[in-house]
């Protein structure tokens, strides 16, 4: 009987992953490239497997919503459970990188690998008590985030300072935190904080916060990554350049189809992302959505505030 109940579920397990992949695919592109960079770049230190290894399984983990579900499913089986589903990811990661790590860091990769379910039974204890209302009020798309999502984005920003030693790394980091902007960004504020937001500010003055939001998470990085490869600058300001002309779009986009009856813009699927960033590299295509974007964005809070 429980191993009917065991199968049923990761065949359940194996068509909600087949969904999510289709509805969600700009994210699943993501980790399908960066698991293709895991096995073919070499990195200087091996450790850096390990690490490269955490934030795929964490995002795994968050993306997860059915832990009620298993804990009634499975009441005292529920930590087996999300065990095996760790260990099958992790033997996965342990073939792409098992000729180039050393015994220790997948013995420690392996004890993650039990660890994992006890933090994701648990990881929303320990945010409850996180007081987040000192922040000002053009942080609440980051403390919504912060709040669905909070082992998610600590681990993120840790791998992020991390990845800072080569522009390489960072710019994997950088496509990667599109990615979340994207999502961050996708949520639509209630009509009472739009209003009050905008009776106040003007559109260009959110954007400039916001901005100043995003680059003040990646100047650490970027300074770091500056010292250590001076000669590789260039790369550094573009990588920098584009995440910010990325998240302008992304706002844009947001305040130009706001709509007071829904509470939440469809997030730009991988090939939107992907004409995104190749009109960012062509700047004057980007240019003429910025424009045509922002005067939407303007009609529309001229027309609810």
């Amino acid at each position: 009987m429980i191993l009917n109940k065991i199968k049923n579920y990761y065949y359940f397990r194996f068509k909600q992953f087949l969904r999510i992949a289709n509805s969600d695919f700009g994210s699943f592109f993501s980790y399908l490239i960066f698991g293709l960079v895991i096995f073919y770049y070499d990195f200087k230190y091996d450790w850096l497997f390990l690490i490269y290894y955490i934030f795929p399984a964490l995002y795994f983990i968050n993306k997860r919503k059915d832990i009620p579900f298993i804990k009634n499913l499975f009441i005292n089986l529920n930590y087996f459970i999300l065990l095996l589903e760790n260990l099958f990811l992790y033997i996965v990661i342990f073939f792409l990188i098992n000729s180039k790590t050393s015994f220790w860091v997948d013995v420690t990769g392996l004890i993650l690998c039990f660890s994992y379910p006890v933090i994701n039974l648990k990881k929303y204890i320990w945010t409850k008590n996180i007081n987040l209302s000192y922040l000002p009020l053009e942080t609440f798309e980051w403390k919504s985030f912060f709040r669905k999502n909070p082992l998610y984005l600590i681990v993120f920003f840790l791998l992020l300072l991390l990845s800072s030693y080569h522009p390489f790394t960072l710019s994997i980091m950088i496509f990667l935190f599109c990615d979340i902007i994207n999502s961050v960004y996708s949520v639509i504020e209630p009509k009472e904080i739009y209003s009050s937001y905008f009776t106040n500010n003007t559109l260009n003055e959110k954007l400039n916060k916001s901005l100043l939001i995003i680059n003040a998470i990646i100047l650490i990085p970027s300074i770091f990554c500056f010292l250590l490869n001076v000669k590789l600058y260039f790369i550094i300001i573009i990588c920098i350049s584009v995440l910010n002309m990325f998240t302008i779009s992304i706002i844009l986009h947001k305040y130009s189809n706001y709509n007071i009856d829904t509470s939440k813009i469809r997030n730009h699927n991988m090939g939107q992302i992907i004409a995104l960033f190749i009109s960012i590299f062509l700047i004057f295509p980007w240019l003429f959505d910025y424009f045509q974007l922002k005067k939407n964005a303007q009609l529309k809070i001229n027309k609810y505030v």
